[in-house]
């Protein structure tokens, strides 16, 4: 399922293709209020079957997300569905060369102002099909990206967000919603490339004088750590796939450094712990998989309960099948998680 980070800022996209407006200045756009709330999750990776084989058995050690979880393991439950305000997209000010409808922009703001997740998307199709040519179906097309992980709808991020992009080339935050999408639709290698794109456009952007540095230090820091998290993860997705030893050593290697890198962005980010954490357990290295799981845990999140599972099969390996002390291994993560 698609887990969603609602960090409740907003974020100002300055993407306006030059071919929109024939004789208009970029507008800011606002995205939404809660703009990071973008990032997909795939079925939870797991790691517990076969802990302590070593890595003849490593083909088996993570079962890949397409299979049944085994009895001990349940699948991580979708993230809460919660009730954001719709997309705070601003109708584009009027431009100089083309004009928009009366009836078009009615409709338009009629769809902006639409709270209902069900009534949202019958107005963004009734739009798009009554619109078909009009010059406000880029930004139809981002509040369906919008919707689509607001929903935990991959199909539909797929299909607005990619012709969100050929409106708006460099919209970032689109592109870092697509790239999860991408992954839990198991479509890796256009994820991994979406989400180097991502960052490629995030480190080179340029914050307008109307968006607040913190406000914008918050947002890149949370698209950066999103989509370097969504890399890892790819990574392991391919070491679960693989069947050689030596390439599943090192899918789970290759996640490593991402997965530090979305932690350095965002040093709460439970699913990131979770992910290191396998790819520590793949790496036989059990001890820094027991401090990631334990943190993803302390962290009480979306991923924690998958997280706690494995933490607690790691623990009982190493102590004699009891989980004597583990209480105070969580307690001393959630130390270390204080700033």
């Amino acid at each position: 399922m698609l887990k969603t980070y609602l960090a409740g800022i907003a974020i100002f996209v300055l993407f306006t293709s030059p071919d929109l407006w024939s004789a208009q200045e970029k507008a800011p756009v606002g995205l939404s209020e809660d703009a990071m709330s973008w990032r997909g999750d795939p079925e939870p990776l797991r790691a517990s079957q076969n802990l302590g084989h070593g890595e003849e058995h490593a083909s088996q050690a993570a079962a890949p997300a397409q299979q049944t979880a085994p009895p001990a393991q349940q699948t991580t439950p979708a993230p809460p569905q919660a009730a954001p305000p719709g997309p705070q997209v601003a109708p584009p000010e009027k431009p100089q060369g083309p004009t928009i409808p009366k009836a078009e922009e009615d409709d338009f703001n009629k769809l902006l102002a639409e709270k209902d997740f069900s009534a949202r998307k019958r107005l963004i199709d009734e739009f798009l099909q009554k619109y078909p040519d009009s010059i406000l179906n880029g930004q139809v097309h981002r509040l369906g990206t919008d919707l689509g992980q607001r929903t935990n709808n991959p199909d539909m991020i797929i299909q607005h967000g990619e012709k969100t992009l050929a409106v708006f080339p460099g919209d970032f935050p689109v592109m870092s919603i697509l790239a999860n999408a991408y992954a839990e639709r198991n479509e890796l290698d256009k994820s991994e490339a979406t989400a180097h794109k991502a960052l490629q456009l995030i480190a080179a952007f340029q914050r307008p004088p109307e968006l607040p540095e913190e406000e914008w230090a918050r947002t890149s820091k949370a698209l950066m750590g999103g989509n370097y998290s969504t890399i890892g993860m790819i990574h392991l997705r391919r070491a679960q796939a693989s069947k050689d030893p030596a390439e599943k050593k090192m899918g789970a290697e290759k996640a490593v450094t991402p997965l530090k890198k979305a932690l350095e962005n965002q040093p709460k980010d439970d699913y990131s712990y979770y992910y290191l954490g396998i790819a520590y357990v793949l790496l036989n290295d059990y001890f820094n998989a027991e401090s990631a799981l334990a943190k993803a845990v302390a962290l009480n999140s979306v991923a924690s309960g998958n997280a706690r599972k494995l933490l607690e099969d790691l623990y009982k390996l190493q102590h004699k099948n009891s989980l004597e002390g583990l209480d105070q291994v969580i307690a001393k993560a959630k130390s270390e998680l204080e700033p």
